[in-house]
């Protein structure tokens, strides 16, 4: 009202000292003078929510524009009426979206929602100032939901801070900083409210740029955080994490951006992770309830694990729109949903899960356990037997390429009823130093978490001899595999191609070391009529034989090779041609080379 008809009035008026300004906004507002001098105070309430800027010293007063300037956000807030309080809260923040979510469905967290439940009550009814809670964890683990959900049984109204304008354009740092400011003055003092603030990564000032920090700060500018529009300063933390009055739920996915010196203010700090299966499993049924799905599309979508029920919801959502028959369900919309689900990982960047592909692997062979030529003490069922007897337990498979031994892992986590985690040790490796063995750390955290059974390919690269070792980082690996095996309490296995080349310490770690070899003359016949014979033993002839049993290093994995040349080619082939690609297959072994090799040359 001032900017729009009192202005003219106010400059004739002459305001030539602060107290008589202020005397002059009091006669408009129906305040007193001091509440006004208070008001405008130089980094008070109103300068801080940003209604007020750039608040100018009273010694330069002239006339009430020198006074203070009115934010552009403020005539707009003032001129409008508001049916209620909330319609009001509207304009600043909003009312987060409610949970269909229960405590009980996220049993995996442990007793930490009830501990958050009971903070956040206790907090509201004591009017405790500086009560903020950090969630963090990669995407998908459920903190927004968790966030909500702990809200509603604690009986409060959970508030979200903006972060888009009205246009839909993302806030910077500072202004969802400033959004939050405001949701806390006018939440001040409610009975039943709490803030969340989601996706606080920018908000935070950069971490300080010293040796250590070099690399966080060009990680956090990489990955796109706005560094240069996060709140300046560190006295805002200060100000917000120790005495803001209204309970805050702050969410980030990278705990690593944000400063330690900021960590530490948070009155609780909860890591979130992925759900396991059982949980997850649960989850997924709780967000499908009414859809027609079928059991085995709900365990195919418990596979993946950033899987968040807002995302299931929304593929739903879509499959039922474009699926061409009149009502959901079949085969033909769960294709739909996966669809949806598929290119949406690929539009955000997000790669297939690894167990879940390692899963999807095409068996192109009927596995048995008597086609495998193994040299161990205890025969394999007894040693699946025991594992599933103990849940734990480490095994070295050691042979050549094709024997059967990622098959036997496979075999180990399907009758323990646990999926399987497979590495190769190119997943590990990493250029900088430490992080190799921080992946390694990451390994074996992620099978306990998805109470997996964990393999290791080529495994030698991480065991080697420490007495060869020719540098420092080499031995550290080493030490880093040891201690991980020890702390471990599940089933680990290693494959190698090169049990001699591994540590003594590490062979020692090992409860069962198996050595697979080459399938022997009978398991060659019987492979053959199963797989190139359709079973029936009458088809095998006396030169199918024979040739066979020139093939002394023919492996499951070469049935497997050829096996797949008739998938690809579409055509089956005759026993003539089913032998000549073994006979290929087996030409090309290294140890059938160096034997052809051996002799006098002419």
């Amino acid at each position: 009202r001032y900017q729009r008809d009192l202005r003219s009035i106010l400059v004739e008026f002459k305001v030539n000292n602060a107290p008589e300004a202020y005397a002059a906004i009091a006669g408009l507002a129906g305040v007193t003078a001091a509440e006004v001098g208070e008001a405008l105070r130089a980094g008070g309430r109103l300068e801080r929510i940003g209604l007020v800027e750039n608040l100018i010293s009273e010694h330069s007063i002239t006339d009430l524009a020198d006074l203070m300037k009115v934010s552009e956000k403020l005539p707009p807030v003032l001129m409008r009426e508001y049916r209620d309080r909330a319609e009001l809260m509207a304009v600043f923040t909003r009312p987060a979206a409610k949970s269909e979510l229960k405590s009980s469905d996220f049993e995996f967290v442990g007793d930490d929602v009830q501990v958050l439940i009971h903070l956040l009550r206790k907090a509201q009814a004591t009017k405790a100032q500086g009560v903020n809670v950090l969630m963090y964890g990669p995407p998908g683990t459920g903190k927004t939901e968790l966030a909500k959900v702990v809200a509603q049984e604690a009986g409060l109204d959970l508030f979200e801070v903006e972060y888009a304008d009205r246009d839909g354009n993302s806030l910077s740092g500072r202004d969802r900083y400033r959004s939050m400011q405001i949701a806390q003055v006018f939440l001040k003092g409610s009975q039943e409210a709490a803030l969340l603030f989601d996706e606080v990564e920018d908000v935070f000032p950069p971490i300080s740029v010293d040796a250590a920090g070099l690399m966080a700060r060009a990680e956090q500018q990489a990955l796109g955080a706005a560094v240069g529009h996060s709140v300046n300063g560190k006295a805002w933390v200060n100000q917000i994490l120790e005495s803001n009055p209204v309970p805050t739920i702050w969410v980030t996915n990278r705990i690593e951006q944000i400063d330690p010196a900021f960590r530490r203010r948070f009155a609780y700090h909860l890591e979130l992770k992925s759900p396991p299966p059982g949980a997850r499993e649960q989850l997924i049924r709780k967000t499908l309830d009414g859809v027609p799905v079928s059991d085995a599309f709900v365990a195919k979508l418990t596979e993946r694990k950033g899987l968040t029920p807002a995302q299931i919801r929304t593929a739903v959502r879509f499959a039922d729109l474009a699926h061409a028959e009149p009502t959901a369900g079949g085969e033909a919309f769960e294709a739909l949903i996966e669809r949806q689900l598929k290119n949406s990982d690929a539009a955000l960047g997000r790669k297939p899960d690894e167990a879940q592909a390692k899963k999807g692997r095409h068996k192109v062979t009927t596995y048995d356990l008597d086609m495998l030529n193994v040299e161990s003490r205890f025969e394999i069922p007894r040693i699946v037997e025991a594992l599933k007897a103990r849940g734990h337990g480490a095994l070295c498979f050691y042979g050549a390429p094709g024997t059967g031994k990622t098959a036997l892992g496979e075999y180990i986590a399907e009758h323990l009823g646990q999926p399987l985690i497979i590495k190769q040790a190119s997943d590990l490796v990493s250029k900088y130093v430490g992080e190799t063995e921080q992946n390694m750390a990451a390994m074996f955290k992620e099978a306990t978490e998805e109470k997996a059974v964990l393999l290791l390919d080529e495994a030698d690269s991480f065991l080697l001899d420490r007495r060869g070792a020719q540098r420092s980082y080499e031995v550290t690996e080493v030490n880093e595999m040891l201690q991980q095996m020890e702390r471990h309490h599940g089933v680990f296995i290693c494959t190698t191609n090169l049990l001699d080349r591994i540590d003594q310490a590490a062979l020692r770690r090992f409860t069962f070391k198996i050595k697979f070899m080459p399938l022997k003359p009978e398991q060659r016949e019987q492979m053959f009529i199963t797989e190139a014979l359709g079973g029936n033993a009458d088809l095998m002839t006396p030169d199918a034989r024979r040739r066979l049993s020139k093939l002394e290093q023919l492996a499951p994995g070469d049935f497997a090779a050829v096996k797949r040349q008739t998938d690809i080619l579409a055509a089956e082939f005759s026993v003539e041609e089913f032998l000549e690609q073994l006979e290929a297959e087996h030409r090309i072994k290294p140890e059938v080379r160096e034997q052809r090799s051996m002799g006098f040359v002419h």
